[in-house]
């Protein structure tokens, strides 16, 4: 095991960007308060649940700015009237770009890529706490989430709640006639005919950053090669660690541990050494070395890693400020040997 795990060393490479932090804004479709008042997706369904699909253009995106490869932060609505704290117990936000055919049955198959924002089965209950009329009430959002807009495909966004709500408000929703599609029912199966039809799309402000994705990658089928790389980290952190597990199953990133499920691999891998320039599974992020691990790249040859072949490995990162304050985790790439 601990030559392996000196093999792996020279393997799980991390470069830290240097890049400045960038936010970009897009408002679909603009930075206004005017439009009618429409239950969807919050305000409605309180016995039965909900769900709505909501297919916002690339070209909105393209015309405010926002380039390919931006990284989603967060997300917003504009809620029509009056003033609350909203708690959804049971609900799921996903985001992705439009699948090829779109229709108004297909439901999470509308999202080529779906990327879940918040599973109330996770993260807890999706709570907008102090949310007031005409202001933009931001949706939680998972701080590890991996999306990350193409440049070039719609955004396809899905609400689903499941009742039982409190504090719920209504949104403004928008003249540019987004298309919607809806169903009183949470989580539908592909196939179920809507219970409403309608082009009134809530009005929606996403941010985006320029914060790079965390990567870590095979070419699979025995290959035998393999590169990661680290993206933007946040202010503040002075050391990290990569986690490892070979128990790749279930949703990408809904682990227990920082989105991985713990197993035998992520302990006998979990350095309990010092933070040390160079040590990939243990390693100091500030300051850097320059062309020191990890703030320069590596990558791994084809064959090197051929034993591997047929596995597949959650791996992801964790970053601490000091006194061993999490300050930022990273995607989880799921790696195919």
């Amino acid at each position: 095991m601990k030559s392996f795990l000196s093999t792996l060393g020279m393997v799980l490479a991390l470069c830290a960007s240097t890049r400045a932090q960038t936010t970009y804004t897009a408002y679909f479709p603009d930075n206004l308060t005017t439009g009618s008042s429409n239950a969807f997706p919050w305000n409605t369904g309180a016995t039965t649940g909900y769900t709505t699909v909501n297919i916002y253009p690339a070209a909105t995106l393209i015309a405010q700015g926002v380039p390919a490869g931006a990284h989603l932060n967060g997300v917003a609505l504009l809620p029509q009237a009056g003033s609350g704290s909203m708690v959804m117990p049971t609900a799921k936000v996903f985001i992705g770009h439009a699948a090829a055919t779109t229709g108004p049955t297909l439901w999470i198959n509308k999202i080529a890529d779906p990327n879940t924002l918040w599973d109330t089965t996770v993260d807890g209950p999706l709570t907008t706490p102090g949310w007031t009329a005409l202001t933009w009430a931001p949706v939680p959002v998972r701080g590890n989430n991996c999306f990350f807009w193409d440049g070039v495909r719609d955004i396809v966004l899905m609400f689903s709640q499941g009742g039982g709500y409190t504090g719920a408000y209504s949104v403004t929703s928008a003249a540019n006639l987004y298309t919607r599609h809806g169903v009183t029912t949470f989580m539908p199966a592909p196939g179920t005919a809507q219970t409403t039809t309608g082009v009134l799309g809530p009005r929606l402000r996403l941010i985006f950053d320029n914060a790079s994705p965390f990567a870590a990658t095979s070419s699979g089928n025995g290959t035998g090669d393999f590169s990661m790389s680290l993206g933007t980290l946040a202010p503040g952190i002075v050391e990290g660690y990569t986690l490892l597990s070979s128990t790749a199953t279930g949703n990408q990133g809904a682990g227990p541990l920082f989105g991985i499920y713990p197993d035998l691999l992520t302990f006998s891998s979990l350095s309990t050494t010092p933070a040390g320039f160079g040590d990939p599974l243990h390693w100091i992020a500030s300051p850097v070395i320059p062309g020191i691990w990890p703030a320069a790249p590596f990558q791994l040859p084809a064959g090197t890693l051929s034993f591997l072949a047929g596995q597949s490995w959650d791996v992801v990162a964790v970053a601490f400020g000091p006194n061993f304050n999490p300050v930022q985790t990273s995607c989880v790439s799921r790696i195919h040997w």
